[in-house]
């Protein structure tokens, strides 16, 4: 299973920079493999960040956010340090899970410990990404 970071930095007045997004999945990816609570083959891709782009932009519509479609496989997991980097919009929420879940591809919010894999996970998804809105 490959893991992959994934940050949005729209300014650089912002309290979470790519490097304290950075920061915290690495950290995170490095707590879990050590504890045993991802599989042995895991392997940690990296962090990938979308700079000086609006959430006004759907995530999988930009560029780094359309690269974890192309590069990851079903069954890889993209880990976000905080709900407001990946969606503006419940509806932008609801249509990257819809398509993720197509393509086997797994999330992680690390400010959200919610399962998305399963529908109550989804819901929950839904209206936190209503709440991140405000």
């Amino acid at each position: 299973m490959k893991v992959i970071g994934y940050g949005r930095m729209s300014t650089d007045k912002q309290q979470l920079s790519p490097k304290v997004q950075t920061d915290k999945i690495t950290a995170w990816f490095q707590g879990q493999k050590s504890c045993g609570l991802l599989p042995p083959e895991s392997e940690f891709a990296g962090v990938v960040m979308d700079e000086a782009v609006s959430s006004r932009i759907e995530m999988l519509k930009r560029p780094e956010g359309h690269q974890l479609l192309v590069n990851l496989n079903r069954g890889d997991l993209v880990v976000v340090a905080s709900l407001s980097r990946a969606f503006r919009s419940a509806a932008d929420a609801e249509k990257t899970m819809i398509v993720l879940n197509e393509a086997g591809i797994k999330i992680q919010f690390l400010d959200m410990p919610i399962d998305t894999t399963l529908p109550t996970g989804q819901a929950m998804l839904s209206m936190f990404a209503v709440w991140a809105k405000l």
